[in-house]
C-alpha cells in the first residue's frame, strides 16, 4: 500500500514556497455598519477598530465614503468595536459576538466631542440577520457546553447536536440537511474533514467521524441548509462548519468523566434482562498564552489550547446468544438425528444416485440410516472435520437427541464481550505575527483499535473482551480485528495588505486509515498496522486447511452451510485515505461593496487493499443433498451439512489480492459582491465555478464494461471489458471518463430590512456536490479476480466437488476484453456519458424574520430544493426488454414463464423458437465458448434473451455511472430563537416537507430495480421523508444562589443555586415504508416486483388503547389487498406515503449542578437520560410486511434505544 508521505511532503513543501502555513474558512465571521452623526448623516473615514476580548488582537479599517464599514475574516467570539472621528466622542461597543459564517452587523452613531470623552455601551446580541439570506442554524458554546450528547459505542459526537438543527434528518448511517441528498459538507475550520470524498461525507460516515474533533475542543458550529454564498461549494447538500477551540490570554482547562453502565438503563421491551454495557468518555483540556519561564511570554501573541479524549467500553448480551453447531455424531457423517421442530427426520439423499427419468424429472435415493460414509465424505473436508470437531461441542443444558433442540440453538454464550477503545489527541497554536499577519495551525490525531486479551495471544486485534468474544470460539467465530486512525492538519495565514484589502490563504490535510481483518488468519498475513491472527505462520497449511483452487491459504475459509452457524469471517482488508485541500481567498471592501474572490484546490487519494475471500468462502445448500429440486428441507429433505460433508458446493467467493490507487481532484474558484444597495437592501451576487479532473488510477489498474467493444469470448456480440493504462489492449490513459467542466454555478440573495426588527429574505443558488467515486474494487476485474458464483440448477448439479476447486483462472494480469464472460462485468459507468457529473441542486428559499425581544426571533419561511444527477442504483442495463419479446415468452402468462426458465437447447426452448445468442464458429476467437458452456445449468432462456446475454446483472451502483437520480423537496420551516438571557437559552423549529425521489442517497445498495422502461415509475416518496418535525433545545439556569435573582446570599442560597436543566427534545412523523408481494417472479433479470394494491390508505388496522404487540397487528389483514397480479407488475409506488414506521418521539436531558471551587474554578455534576420517557418505537420482524408471510403484521421489535442514563462530572478552571 502505498504510505502518505508523499502527500505530506508536498502539503510541507506547498507551503514552503508559499512562506506560509494554513488553516480554514468555517471558522470566520463579519462585523459590518455604518456611522452616521446624530442627525443621521454618514461619517465617511471613520478609524475603527475592531479587538477581540479574548486575545486582544486587533483589526482596522475606516469607513466608506456612504458610512460603511466591513471587516471580514474575524475569528468567532466576542469583540469591542471602538470609532474614532475627529470632533466626536469616541465610541466602543463590548460584546460583539461573531458566529461562524455569520455576519454582525453594529450600526454606530456618533456623538460631537472630543476623542478624550467616550461613549460605551454593551452590543445586544444581533436577533435578525440582515445582511444575507442563509438558512442556516448557529449553535452556540453555551449549547455546545451543555446539551446532553450521549456515549453511544463511542466518544460524544458533535453530529448529535447537529441532528436537532431545523430542517436536519439524520436517517440510519447518513446525514442530511433539509432536502438535499446525502453529500452534506462537513468542515473543521473551513477545509473538509471527510476521508476520501473531497468535501462531502456521502458513504464515508465512519472517516468524517473520526477526523471530526472532540466536543471538547469544538467551541461553536453552523448548520447551513440554504442561501450559500459562491464562496460555499463542492456539497450540495447543505453544510456543517466545525469551529476548534483556541487559546486565550487566560490559562482555562477542564477535566471530564462521562459514564454508562447498563445499572443505569431500562432493558427495553423485549427483553428480559439488560445487556452488559460499560462505557466510559474522560480526557482534559488545557488552553492560554504560550509562556517559557524566563524565555518567552507570548500574552497578546501566542496562544495554544489542547485537548485530549478517550473511549473504554465492554458490550455484550445480557441474555446471552444462542447458535447452532453440529453434534458430535455429525462430524462422523451420522446424520440419524437430523430431525425438524416436530421430531421428523430430515432424509438425506445421495446425489451420486440422481438419474433422470423418461418424465424429465429425476430421482435420488436416500442414505440407508441417514449415515453418510466415511469414503464419500469429501478429502478436502476431511481436516476441516478434525479441526472444528474438538472446537464446537453443544453446551447448552438439558438437549436431548432425536429432538430439535438437539441440533437447533444448541450452542450458548452468555460470557463473551466486544469492546473498541480509542484515543484522540488535538493541539492548536495561533500567532499574531504582528497588527497584519496572523498565522494558525491545527492537528488532530485518533486511533480506534482492540486492546491485547486472550493471554497476549495477539495485539491490537479482537473486539473482544477478557472472556472471549460474544460468538463461537475463535478463531472460527466470525470475530473481526480492526483498527483505525485519523491524523487532521489545518494551517492559516491571515494578511491585512490595506486596512480595506485582506488575503486568506488556508488549508488542511486529512488522513485516514481503516485496516480490517479475522483472527483466523495468520500472524504474517498483511493485516498491516500491526494486525494479527491467533495462528502463526503456515499454521492452516500445517492442518491440511487449504481448499483447492483458491489463491491463498493465510485463514479459515468461510463455510456457510444453512443448518449451523457459519465458521470464519473475511480476511484483510483496508485503506489509506487522504484529503489535501489548498484556499486562497481575497477580499476587497470598495465603497457601498464588499467583493470577495478565491480559488479551491482539492486532491483526494484512495489507497486500499483487500483480499477477503483469498482462502475461500464456499456455500453449501440442503438442494444438494434433498428431493431434486426440492423446495424445502420440510417438503424434500436434505442438509446443507450434508451436501458440505460430500463436497457439494452451491455457491462460492474468491478473490486474488487487489491494490487501488486512485486519485480525485478538484480546481475551483467564485467570486462574490455583497453590496449594501441602500441601508434597507443588502444583494449578495456571486458565482462560482468547478472542474473535476478525471478520476484516475496512479498505476492505470482500472477496467469498465464498453457496450461497443466486440467481445471475443462471446462470439463478437457487443459489450467487453476495456482496461485504462498503458500497454497492449489497453487505452493509454490512466483514466476511463472524461473530466467534468460544467461546474457553472451562479448565486442570488437578498435581505431587506423592512424596519429594525423585521427582515425579508431571499435566495436562489445553483450548487455540484463532489464526484463520488469509482467505486474501485468493482473495476478491477482483468487486474484482480473477485468471482461471485452460485448454483443455477436448483441443486440438481453442483458447481463444484470441494476438492477439485473451483476452476478459475488466476493468471493476472489479464488483459482481455472476454473476461467476466459467464459472471458479472465490471462495473458499467466509468465510459458513461453521466460518469463524470456530481450531482446537482438548485436551491430557492424565502423567508420572514422578525425580532421579538432584545433577545429572541422567530422566522417563517418556504425552502425547495430541486436535485438532478443522483448516484443511484435503479438502471438495469441487462434486464430483459420483455415488451419486444413474442407473445410465447410473455412474462405475464404461466407458460411464458415456463419458456423463459428452460435451458436454452431444451424441447421446449426449441419449440419456442428460441436458441443460443451466439455461436462460436472457424473465424471466431480461439477464446470463443459456446452459450452453454459460458453458463451451463444457467443458459437459460432469460439468459439468452438479455441485450448482454454474455453477462448477468450489470453493477451501475459502484460503477459510479448511474447519475439518474432525481428528487424535489418542498418545505415550510418555522424558528424561534432565544440567546442566552437570564440564564435561559432556546432553538425551535417546526417543520412541514415533502421529499419525493426516485432514488434515496448516493450510496443505497437497497434501491429497487425497476422496470428498465418505464423509469419514471420510480418516483415516490423518499424513505427517509418526514411529514412534519418538531424539535427543541433549551439550557435554563435557574434564577438561584450567589449571583442570580434569588436567594444570592446565605445558606440556603448555597445549598439550592447553581442548578442548570438541559434538553433536546424532537418529534417526527414516522418514515414511509411499503409491503412485499407474494406474486410470482416474471423472470426478466433484475427485477424489483411490488404489489397490486387498490389504494394506498388504511393500510395500518386501527387499536384501541396502548399498541400491544402480541395481540395486535400493524397490519390490515391480508385479505384487506387484492390477490397479487401473475400477468402484470404491481402498481404501488416504492413507499407509501400513508403508510410510515412508528412516530420518532424523543426526549433527552439534562440535570446538572454546578459547585464552586474558586473564582475561576468549579465542578460540574451531571445527570443525562435519553428517552428519558423510556418510549417504545415498534417495528416490525422478519416478513411483517410481506404477503404471504406468517409473520405478517407481527410490529414486534423495538427499533430505538430504551431509556439510557449517564452520569458525568467536568472541572472547568
Amino acid at each position: 500500500m502505498r504510505t502518505k508521505q508523499r502527500m505530506f511532503l508536498s502539503l510541507i513543501l506547498l507551503a514552503a514556497v508559499s512562506a506560509v502555513p494554513l488553516l480554514g474558512q468555517g471558522d470566520r465571521g463579519v462585523i459590518t455598519g455604518t456611522v452616521s452623526d446624530a442627525s443621521g448623516a454618514v461619517v465617511p473615514n471613520a478609524q475603527i477598530i475592531i479587538v477581540q476580548a479574548s486575545t486582544n488582537s486587533s483589526y482596522k479599517t475606516i469607513s466608506s465614503t456612504a458610512g460603511d464599514y466591513t471587516v471580514p475574516n474575524l475569528p468567532v467570539g466576542d469583540y469591542q468595536v471602538q470609532v474614532d472621528v475627529p470632533g466626536f466622542k469616541s465610541f466602543v461597543a463590548g460584546r460583539v459576538a461573531v458566529n461562524p459564517g455569520g455576519e454582525t452587523r453594529l450600526d454606530v452613531q456618533l456623538e460631537v466631542g472630543t476623542a478624550q470623552q467616550k461613549v460605551e455601551v454593551t452590543a445586544q446580541a444581533q436577533v435578525i440577520q440582515t445582511e444575507n439570506a442563509r438558512v442556516s442554524t448557529n449553535v452556540s458554546s453555551t449549547l455546545v457546553d451543555s446539551l446532553p450528547v450521549q456515549v453511544n459505542g463511542n466518544s460524544r459526537s458533535p453530529f448529535d447536536l447537529a441532528s436537532a438543527a431545523a430542517g436536519e434528518v439524520n436517517s440510519a448511517a447518513t446525514f442530511r440537511i433539509g432536502g438535499g441528498n446525502d453529500t452534506v459538507g462537513v468542515t473543521l475550520d473551513g477545509s473538509s474533514v471527510t476521508g476520501d470524498k473531497i468535501g462531502s461525507d456521502a458513504g464515508d460516515g465512519s472517516a468524517t467521524a473520526m477526523n471530526s474533533p472532540s466536543v471538547e475542543a469544538l467551541t461553536e458550529f453552523n448548520v447551513e441548509a440554504s442561501g450559500f454564498k459562491a464562496e460555499t461549494g463542492n456539497a450540495s447538500g447543505g453544510t456543517l462548519s466545525f469551529v476548534s477551540k483556541s487559546g486565550t490570554n487566560r490559562v482555562h482547562g477542564s477535566a471530564f468523566e462521562f459514564m454508562r453502565n447498563q445499572d443505569f438503563d431500562a432493558k427495553g421491551f423485549f427483553n428480559s434482562v439488560k445487556p452488559i454495557y460499560k462505557q466510559n468518555n474522560f480526557g482534559a483540556t488545557i488552553g492560554g498564552p504560550v509562556w517559557l519561564p524566563k524565555l518567552y511570554n507570548g500574552k497578546n501573541k501566542t496562544f495554544f489550547f489542547a485537548s485530549y479524549e478517550g473511549f473504554r467500553n465492554r458490550v455484550g448480551a445480557g441474555n446471552g446468544s444462542f447458535f447452532s453447531v453440529p453434534p458430535p455424531a455429525f462430524w462422523t457423517g451420522n446424520l440419524s438425528q437430523w430431525v425438524n421442530g416436530s421430531g421428523q427426520l430430515y432424509q438425506i439423499y445421495d446425489p451420486a444416485t440422481q438419474t433422470l427419468q423418461s418424465n424429465g424429472t429425476y430421482t435420488r435415493s436416500p442414505f440407508p440410516g441417514n449415515i453418510i460414509p466415511q469414503n464419500r465424505i469429501d478429502p478436502a473436508v476431511l481436516p476441516m472435520l478434525k479441526y472444528l470437531s474438538g472446537l464446537l461441542q453443544p453446551n447448552r443444558p438439558g438437549i436431548v437427541p432425536g429432538t430439535f433442540g438437539y441440533v437447533n440453538q444448541n450452542y450458548f454464550n452468555n460470557t463473551g464481550t466486544s469492546i473498541s477503545p480509542n484515543n484522540r489527541w488535538s493541539v492548536k497554536i495561533d500567532q499574531n505575527v504582528n497588527n497584519r499577519w496572523s498565522v494558525k495551525i491545527y492537528q488532530n490525531v485518533g486511533s480506534k483499535h482492540h486492546i491485547d486479551f486472550l493471554m497476549n495471544r495477539y495485539r491490537d486485534a479482537a473486539e473482544c473482551g477478557p472472556n472471549g468474544c460474544p460468538g463461537l470460539p475463535n478463531p472460527i467465530g466470525g470475530t473481526s480485528v480492526g483498527y483505525n486512525a485519523t491524523e487532521v492538519y489545518r494551517g492559516s495565514w491571515d494578511w491585512t495588505i490595506t486596512p480595506t484589502l485582506l488575503n486568506r490563504f488556508y488549508g488542511g490535510y486529512n488522513y485516514f486509515r481503516e485496516d480490517h481483518g479475522s483472527l483466523a488468519v495468520e500472524q504474517a498475513s498483511p493485516q498491516s498496522s500491526g494486525l494479527t491472527g491467533l495462528e502463526a505462520s503456515g499454521y492452516w497449511k500445517g492442518q491440511g486447511i487449504c481448499l483447492p483452487g483458491f489463491p491463498l491459504c493465510a485463514n479459515f475459509p468461510i463455510i456457510s452451510t444453512g443448518d449451523f452457524t457459519g465458521w470464519g469471517t473475511n480476511a484483510p482488508n483496508g485503506s489509506d485515505r487522504q484529503v489535501f485541500e489548498l484556499h486562497d481567498d481575497m477580499t476587497k471592501v470598495m465603497g457601498r461593496h464588499t467583493f470577495k474572490w478565491g480559488y479551491f484546490l482539492g486532491d483526494a487519494h484512495y489507497d486500499g487493499y483487500g483480499v477477503q475471500n483469498g482462502s475461500g468462502s464456499v456455500q453449501f445448500s440442503f438442494k444438494n443433498s434433498s428431493v431434486p429440486q426440492a423446495g424445502s428441507e420440510s417438503t424434500g429433505g436434505g442438509s446443507g451439512f450434508a451436501s458440505f460433508l460430500l463436497g457439494q458446493v452451491s455457491g462460492f467467493n474468491l478473490d486474488t489480492p487487489r491494490y487501488l490507487l486512485v486519485v480525485y481532484k478538484t480546481n475551483q474558484a467564485f467570486v462574490q459582491d455583497d453590496w449594501k444597495v441602500s441601508q434597507k437592501l443588502t444583494l449578495n451576487l456571486g458565482f462560482r465555478y468547478a472542474m473535476n479532473v478525471a478520476p484516475y488510477a496512479e498505476d492505470g489498474r482500472l477496467s469498465t464494461l464498453n457496450f461497443t467493444l466486440p467481445n471475443p469470448a462471446a462470439g463478437g456480440i457487443l459489450g467487453a471489458t476495456e482496461f485504462a493504462g498503458s500497454g497492449q489492449g489497453r487505452t493509454g490513459s490512466n483514466s476511463l471518463i472524461p473530466s467534468w467542466y460544467g461546474g457553472w454555478q451562479p448565486r442570488f440573495s437578498l435581505a431587506y430590512a423592512v424596519n429594525n426588527k423585521t427582515v425579508i429574505r431571499g435566495a436562489a443558488t445553483r450548487s455540484f456536490g463532489p464526484l463520488l467515486g469509482i467505486g474501485q474494487s468493482s473495476h478491477q476485474l482483468g487486474f484482480a479476480v473477485r468471482d461471485t458464483v452460485t448454483d443455477q440448477s436448483a441443486g440438481l448439479f453442483p458447481l463444484y466437488q470441494l476438492s477439485q476447486g473451483p476452476g478459475v483462472d488466476l493468471t493476472l494480469p489479464n488483459i482481455n476484453p472476454g473476461v467476466g464472460v459467464g459472471t458479472n462485468p465490471p462495473s458499467y459507468g466509468l465510459t458513461s456519458s453521466s460518469a463524470d457529473k456530481p450531482d446537482a441542486e438548485i436551491n430557492f428559499s424565502f423567508n420572514i424574520q422578525r425580532q421579538i425581544t432584545n433577545t429572541a426571533s422567530i422566522e417563517v419561511g418556504y425552502l425547495a430544493t430541486l436535485a438532478s444527477d443522483i448516484t443511484s442504483n435503479f438502471l438495469a442495463d441487462n434486464q430483459v426488454p420483455y415488451r419486444s419479446l413474442p407473445a410465447a415468452l410473455s412474462p405475464f402468462t404461466a407458460a411464458g414463464r415456463t419458456v423463459l426458465g428452460s435451458l436454452v437447447g431444451s424441447a421446449t426452448a426449441n419449440a419456442a423458437g428460441v436458441g443460443a445468442p451466439w455461436t462460436c464458429g472457424p473465424t471466431s476467437s480461439p477464446q470463443c465458448e459456446t452459450f452453454s458452456q459460458v453458463w451451463g445449468n444457467g443458459a437459460t432462456v432469460t439468459q439468452a434473451m438479455r441485450p448482454y446475454p454474455q453477462y448477468s446483472a450489470i453493477n451501475t451502483l459502484d460503477g459510479g455511472g448511474d447519475r439518474l437520480g432525481h428528487s424535489t423537496y418542498h418545505a415550510l420551516l418555522v424558528k424561534f430563537n432565544k440567546h442566552l438571557s437570564h440564564g435561559l437559552t432556546v432553538q425551535a423549529s417546526y417543520s412541514f416537507s415533502k421529499l419525493l425521489t426516485d432514488t434515496d442517497g448516493s450510496y443505497s445498495s437497497s434501491q429497487y430495480y425497476g422496470d428498465m422502461y418505464n423509469l419514471g415509475l420510480l418516483k415516490s416518496i423518499a424513505s427517509f421523508d418526514q411529514t412534519q418535525a418538531v424539535k427543541l433545545t433549551y439550557v435554563y439556569e435557574l434564577p438561584l444562589g450567589r449571583g442570580k435573582s434569588y436567594l444570592s446570599t446565605g445558606v440556603v442560597g448555597a445549598i439550592v443555586g447553581g442548578w442548570r436543566i438541559s434538553g433536546i427534545q424532537s418529534y417526527a412523523s414516522g418514515l414511509p415504508m411499503n409491503i412485499g408481494t407474494n406474486a410470482p417472479s416474471f423472470n426478466i433479470g433484475e427485477f424489483t416486483n411490488r404489489p397490486t394494491i387498490t389504494t394506498y390508505q388504511g393500510w395500518t388496522l386501527p387499536y384501541s388503547g396502548k399498541f400491544d404487540p402480541f395481540q395486535d397487528s400493524y397490519l390490515q389483514p391480508q385479505s384487506f389487498f387484492p390477490a397479487q397480479s401473475s400477468t402484470s407488475f404491481g402498481n404501488s409506488t416504492r413507499f407509501n406515503p400513508d403508510f410510515r414506521s412508528w412516530p420518532q418521539f424523543s426526549e433527552a436531558l439534562g440535570v446538572s449542578r454546578i459547585f464552586a471551587i474558586k473564582e475561576r474554578a468549579h465542578l460540574e455534576v451531571r445527570g443525562e437520560a435519553f428517552n428519558v420517557l423510556n418510549r417504545t418505537w415498534f417495528g416490525p420482524i422478519g416478513g411483517a410486511t410481506t404477503l404471504g408471510n406468517p409473520n405478517w403484521g407481527k410490529w414486534q421489535a423495538q427499533v430505538n434505544s430504551p431509556r439510557q442514563m449517564q452520569l458525568a462530572a467536568k472541572v472547568v478552571w
